[in-house]
């Protein structure tokens, strides 16, 4: 049975999965998207993907989006070995976690460098300063390494090489960002471009499309065409999506320590850095209690940039929370540390099934959080925290991703089905801090979306120290607005 791909030849993340079909030796039933025409809001569209971006595939009655998402279910189902995407926990983990790495921090930096230029506005330093920061953690990814994620190529050098060509055609039409000073980067993509199959066809085919868009785009200038572009050029599902591995100095500035478990330790002492009040960390927390583990936590203050001391930076050079050391694996990115410690401490699979199809969708649900709701719940927030205008489009954002929500929760119980998944656990603590954002009158109200609230409220009790992890958390929160109003005053 063929697969249909749902696609735009341009877009890097479709690019990303005609690379791996390539690999995979898979021939699509290619169906183009024209999201100019807005073929992706057709009734027949929206009931394959309710989220309304690309790429999607259909394969045998599941359908799929987020690219990354699609990426690890082709792997898992059609590679002829796990060389891809390995079964080994520790080295699956890795993958995952540059995985995570290319959506939150390299795309974004891309993203916003490029786009400023394409419209004609003005560069600030830290646009640059962000982008250089990407490529330098790229280049230490790859220090040592033939492939992003050790010896063997893998579903993550899928991901990042089409990024990382697109930053190669921006720059070679006079947008101002030289790859070649990052040597392991540029070895590595010399690398990848004789050993991809089809790599000169579709990325050839797909930067000479960007060219055109980016040529029209500077003729117009326009910044409603320039949304269109990027839901074509870098969708995740979310237009204008920017995380910074979750580098909590700019939302949360907290230091207060949570007690240790008094249950006995496991066999292995998993080390946890962390700040208590950081959302990212608290997912983390919150998961240790559903699967019995006894973090020995190690309290990082991000005000006391204690994440770029030298020992942490050898731990972490992302120098980002939460970590986890476990065994020798030092673990970054909240939903790769979620996915490795349920396919490794879980009694059985429910949390993370083994079941390709169920596993696909809780991914995507990951890639949901991460891609479209934090990042239209942060900028909503911030910028009412700190004083900024609200632009419409801010609140609409936000009442989409919530829309979405509302959407998979509709006759299920859980995020991803009938049964409680690490999906759940991701989501649930961005959506208790909507709440309790909008308790401190910031103008969100959650209630009228019921099957969240339905939802919800079913965590809140199921979910073991949920009150005690989240109480603290937002009320460290709670201190945190209060603060920045004070100094504001």
């Amino acid at each position: 049975m063929r697969i249909d791909l749902y696609y735009a030849p341009g877009s890097p993340p479709c690019r990303v999965v005609l690379l791996l079909g390539k690999a995979l030796g898979l021939n699509f039933n290619l169906k183009p998207i024209s999201v100019q025409a807005k073929e992706n809001m057709t009734p027949e569209y929206l009931k394959i993907n309710p989220q309304h971006c690309i790429p999607t595939i259909v394969d045998n009655g599941l359908n799929l989006w987020e690219s990354r998402a699609i990426l690890t279910y082709l792997a898992d189902r059609y590679g002829k070995d796990d060389s891809l995407y390995p079964k080994n926990l520790k080295k699956r983990a890795l993958v995952d976690q540059r995985l995570y790495f290319d959506m939150g921090t390299l795309v974004p930096s891309i993203k916003e460098y490029f786009a400023k230029q394409i419209l004609g506005k003005q560069l600030e330093a830290d646009d640059l300063t962000k982008l250089e920061n990407a490529y330098e953690l790229l280049d230490k990814f790859l220090e040592g390494e033939e492939w992003v994620a050790g010896s063997n190529i893998t579903v993550a050098d899928y991901a990042i090489v089409v990024n990382v060509s697109v930053t190669e055609a921006y720059g070679s039409q006079g947008l101002g960002f030289d790859i070649s000073k990052y040597h392991n980067v540029t070895r590595w993509l010399s690398n990848a471009k004789k050993t991809m199959v089809g790599f000169s066809e579709i990325e050839g085919k797909g930067n000479e499309e960007l060219k055109k868009r980016v040529d029209a785009l500077r003729a117009q200038k326009n910044f409603f065409r320039l949304i269109s572009f990027y839901l074509v050029s870098f969708s995740f599902c979310h237009a204008l999506s920017s995380i910074k591995c979750y580098k909590i100095a700019q939302i949360q500035r907290l230091e207060t320590v949570v007690g240790a478990s008094s249950k006995q330790l496991t066999k292995m002492t998993i080390d946890l850095y962390y700040a208590p009040g950081s959302p990212p960390c608290r997912v983390v927390l919150l998961l240790g209690k559903a699967l019995g583990l006894n973090f020995n936590l190690k309290a990082i203050s991000v005000r006391a940039k204690e994440n770029f001391t030298p020992e942490y930076l050898k731990i972490n050079p992302q120098h980002c929370i939460p970590t986890i050391v476990d065994n020798g694996l030092n673990l970054w990115e909240s939903r790769a540390i979620l996915t490795y410690l349920a396919d490794r401490y879980g009694k059985d699979d429910s949390l993370y099934p083994k079941d390709l199809k169920k596993r696909a969708l809780v991914d995507q649900r990951l890639y949901f959080d991460i891609g479209t709701l934090v990042p239209s719940i942060r900028q909503y927030f911030l910028k009412q925290i700190f004083g900024r205008k609200l632009e419409a489009d801010d609140i609409t954002k936000l009442e989409n991703a919530f829309e979405l929500l509302d959407k998979f929760l509709e006759g299920e119980e859980w995020v991803a089905g009938s049964n409680i998944t690490v999906a759940d656990y991701a989501i649930v603590v961005n959506v208790s801090i909507t709440e309790a954002y909008g308790l401190q009158g910031l103008g969100f109200d959650i209630s009228k979306y019921h099957n969240v609230t339905r939802w919800l409220s079913k965590a809140k009790k199921t979910m073991v120290g949920f009150s005690e992890i989240e109480g603290k958390g937002n009320e460290e929160l709670k201190k945190w607005i209060d603060s920045v109003k004070a100094q504001k005053n």
